[in-house]
């Protein structure tokens, strides 16, 4: 199994790894004034270790790796997102993982005419899409959406958690979506609902990201 060092060397050598950096560190105003924001770089390395396609080789890996920890820090529901990472995976089918996902545009069927109507502007940090195939029938899938919003510096924001759940509710009301946000221990309130003005948030810290990172295969 590689180490953790090689994989991040292979990230570092990666054609798209190296386009963002190029482009991130080219010159311009937010670096003349030392303001360069470094939540993109986190998105980016989150879905690139999420993505089961990726040449990090780890395959689900990763994701259920994820999902333990969200369950570990959900206040409802913990069973059903324990079976869900603890699930064969055979079971799942069709990943498709996006950074920097645009919350009007949240269907890949939606219209692009129809999603630039609505006034609403967000993106989410990391967008994972996945269908399940039901163990009873086999011709049955139902599709998760794992959603993570991510804060380094901003405060976390419950108008913007509700307005992205809301959001959510409306476009995937027949599926199975988790809402997890990603942000410092000091942010961190005694609820999922005092953090982030509801208990459908899930709330987990960098720490816990790093110790899914180190974690042995």
């Amino acid at each position: 199994m590689k180490s953790l060092k090689r994989m991040l060397y292979e990230l570092t050598m990666d054609k798209d790894f190296v386009a963002l950096k190029f482009l991130i560190d080219r010159p311009n105003v937010f670096h003349v004034v030392g303001a360069t924001h470094l939540e993109t770089w986190h998105s980016r390395f989150l879905s690139w270790l999420l993505n089961p396609t990726e040449r990090h080789m780890l395959g689900y890996y990763p994701f259920q790796r994820f999902l333990m920890v969200v369950a570990e820090s959900a206040d409802d529901n913990i069973d059903d997102i324990t079976d869900i990472a603890m699930l064969n995976v055979n079971k799942f089918r069709s990943p498709e993982v996006i950074a920097e996902k645009d919350i009007n545009k949240l269907d890949i069927y939606e219209a692009e005419e129809e999603s630039e109507k609505n006034d609403e502007k967000g993106r989410l940090d990391v967008f994972f899409k996945v269908n399940i195939v039901d163990e009873k029938e086999k011709n049955t899938e139902q599709k998760l959406i794992l959603a993570v919003e991510q804060k380094v510096y901003a405060r976390v924001d419950v108008n913007q958690c509700d307005k992205y759940l809301r959001k959510f509710e409306e476009t995937f009301k027949d599926d199975k979506f988790l809402l997890v946000g990603l942000v410092p221990k000091s942010q961190m309130k005694e609820s999922n609902e005092a953090t982030f003005g509801s208990s459908r948030w899930i709330g987990i810290d960098y720490q816990q990201l790093v110790d899914i990172v180190k974690a042995g295969c």
